[in-house]
């Protein structure tokens, strides 16, 4: 009986290490700010930057559904407001991410079609082609008034 109890311990302790969050698929813990340097990347990257926070906070600049632009200190992972519930749609395949906004104390949705800047840690990012369609969104906006 007591190897029988032994066994288990091993194989639930087994489990827990190699246990991944089932929201978004991101691990639970930390990982080190990324090692790639600050610059220019592409929206594959900037997504995949977000996801290898894994519950740090980051700044990212995006074009909201409105065309305005909103600053967002996030984080991914938080659990402590959830409500219960879930989302009729999948948020990855509309190319949104799943956040909590810390200021705004609330869950929100980074579309990440339309990231122009991400800064994790002390390193700064520049998505070039979301600041090249809101300008070009812009300029019709303004040719239409």
């Amino acid at each position: 009986m007591i190897k029988l109890i032994n066994i288990l311990k091993h194989i639930l302790k087994e489990e827990e290490e190699t246990a991944q969050d089932p929201f978004l698929g991101a691990p639970e813990e930390p990982a080190p700010t990324p090692e790639e340097a600050s610059g220019v990347v592409g929206t594959d990257t900037a997504k995949k930057l977000i996801f290898d926070t894994k519950g740090k906070f980051f700044t990212v600049i995006f074009i909201k559904k409105d065309g305005t632009e909103r600053t967002m200190n996030a984080r991914l992972n938080v659990r402590k407001y959830l409500k219960g519930g879930e989302l009729k749609y999948n948020p990855s395949e509309m190319g949104y991410i799943p956040v909590y906004d810390m200021q705004a104390k609330g869950y929100r949705m980074v579309n990440t079609n339309t990231i122009k800047t991400l800064k994790i840690g002390k390193k700064t990012y520049t998505i070039p082609s979301a600041i090249a369609e809101s300008k070009e969104e812009h300029e019709l906006v303004c040719e239409a008034f």
